[in-house]
């Protein structure tokens, strides 16, 4: 009956149980449970030919390598393949990795499908030249300049011995931009405030300096500031285009010890509110060509300078007279009685020779040279009050110029030193420079012409990173402002927040400004050489 049968079909269903299981564990009976997954594989994969740290140099080639152990014990390895899961870090060619010149972080991979093995390396890259579309760079530090009149000077009204002023420079780096016919150039904006003490004066400049990255000499990539576009609070504006052979700002990588060279070629226009403008080509030696114009019924005015060291200023005549030519010609003799010729003519007059001769006061045989150096791990100096950070140490590129104009009489020195750090580009630039004036046409000194300098002026600013946002970098005064982490696209074009060259330029521009100024007034309104030669 049924009530009886049914503890036995459950005594059967228990007794039947383990044999069916043990049947399926042994492979017996068609249709039994899948085997699982097989174990893991005891072969371990490494990658090397990285930096411990992880971090990469920018457009550097890296020699992947790779192990593998079992139990510890090397085994001759498979056939592994290297990848990497982030294009804007670089690119892989075989067990060759090559890093781009971005801000970028990702993963280098190596994997054997023998072995069903896989390893990865955590890499990023940290370039000393960032920029992506929308990066910010604040600055603050001090500008300087000193006179300093070592020939007696009889006026009552001398300049302070030293001006001082407080510098803040806010960039924004905006990508894709055009400059003299280049497209995909970046455009550092940069606004400048100087306050200056006792007089208080406060100047705005404006700057778009635009830069880019050309070939250089294999695997080198060549970092080149184009020229510039600035102006400023008093109404003038300033436009530069670098020529041929200039403008080269940084080699990547940069290697200690590596030296590069600019020439002077670049145009440039500057024009004042009252409609004033000075246009200037400058060939690479030095030598120039420059046309003055001036508001009002004034004739302008052009001064010309030659390779020899001969020039000329040279303006229309005026009613009421005036000097309407004044040409230096190359230098005569040799050693200490070598001489600079100089006639001058009055309207309507034959040339006259200046009497006594000037000496030869020019202190090189060239009129421009512009000499850079790299080197690596050098301290960043207190004085620059970067961000802890950034570190303590830098690559430097360290730049020499020097300057003759035979016409304005002056010899120009200057240094300039910038301090980089990966990730984060210019931590710091100091620059330096030394304007001496031989010639003084502006009627403070005793001589006109003179073979010592008769005014130097020294006028130097160091300015140093404070806070930004840069993309792949992260640090700024207060440690809990992070800043932008994100990796830009590899289709951008990057470059550094390069910020000295031009900038700083606006300074010295101006002195020649006012010295270009003190020799017009002086044509327009001498009628006589009274102060002559010392």
């Amino acid at each position: 009956m049924e009530p009886e049968s049914f503890p036995v079909r459950r005594l059967l269903h228990r007794l039947l149980l383990p044999s069916t299981l043990l049947l399926a564990s042994c492979g017996g009976g068609g249709g039994g449970v899948s085997p699982g997954p097989p174990p893991a594989n005891p072969v371990v994969l490494s990658v090397g030919g990285l930096p411990p740290s992880g971090l990469l140099a920018a457009n550097t080639t890296y020699t992947l390598t790779a192990t593998e152990t079992l139990n510890g014990a090397p085994v001759p390895l498979g056939p592994v393949t290297f990848g990497l899961d982030n294009p804007a870090v670089g690119t892989i060619s075989g067990s060759t990795l090559t890093t781009g010149i971005v801000n970028a972080a990702g993963h280098v991979t190596a994997t054997d499908p023998t072995r069903n093995a896989k390893a990865t390396a955590t890499v990023k890259v940290g370039t000393t030249r960032p920029a992506t579309n929308g990066d910010t760079a604040n600055f603050a530090g001090t500008l300087t300049t000193t006179y300093v009149r070592p020939l007696p000077n009889p006026m009552a009204t001398e300049p302070p011995t030293t001006l001082t002023s407080t510098v803040a420079i806010a960039g924004t780096v905006a990508t894709s931009a055009t400059f003299n016919a280049q497209a995909n150039v970046i455009d550092f904006k940069t606004v400048e405030n100087d306050v200056q003490t006792s007089p208080n004066v406060t100047l705005t400049t404006t700057t778009d300096t635009f830069e880019k990255f050309k070939p250089g000499t294999a695997p080198a990539i060549d970092l080149f500031m184009l020229g510039s576009n600035a102006s400023d609070s008093n109404g003038v504006t300033y436009a530069t285009v670098l020529g041929t052979g200039n403008g080269l700002i940084d080699v990547l990588p940069e290697t200690s010890g590596a030296t590069f060279t600019n020439t002077a070629a670049e145009t440039y226009l500057e024009t004042e509110p009252d409609t004033t403008t000075l246009a200037r080509t400058v060939n690479a030696d030095g030598s120039y060509t420059e046309t003055d114009t001036f508001a009002g019924p004034e004739p302008p005015a052009t001064i010309t300078v030659n390779p020899d060291f001969s020039g000329s200023y040279t303006n229309a005549p005026i009613p009421g007279g005036g000097i309407v030519n004044l040409t230096f010609g190359a230098p005569q003799g040799s050693g200490a009685s070598a001489i600079i010729p100089i006639t001058y003519m009055f309207a309507g007059q034959p040339p006259q020779m200046v009497s006594p001769p000037v000496h030869d006061w020019y202190p090189s045989t060239t009129l421009y040279a512009d000499n850079y150096a790299i080197a690596l791990g050098q301290a960043i100096p207190s004085g620059c009050n970067v961000p802890a950070g950034l570190g303590t140490s830098a690559t430097t590129i360290s730049e020499n110029l020097s300057r003759i104009d035979p016409v304005l009489g002056t010899y120009e020195q200057r240094t300039a030193v910038t301090y980089l750090v990966p990730s984060y580009g210019e931590a710091c630039v100091a620059l330096n420079d030394q304007l001496a004036d031989y010639y003084d046409y502006s009627g403070q000194s005793q001589f006109l012409f003179a073979a010592t300098p008769q005014q130097i002026t020294t006028t130097a600013e160091t300015v140093g990173f404070s806070s930004g946002t840069i993309a792949g970098a992260s640090t700024a005064r207060r440690p809990e402002a992070a800043r932008t982490a994100a990796a830009p696209a590899p289709s951008q074009t990057h470059l550094a927040l390069a910020l000295g060259r031009a900038t700083f330029n606006r300074a010295i521009e101006r002195l020649y400004t006012q010295r270009r100024k003190e020799l017009h007034a002086f044509f327009r309104h001498h009628t006589s050489l009274q102060r002559v030669i010392r």
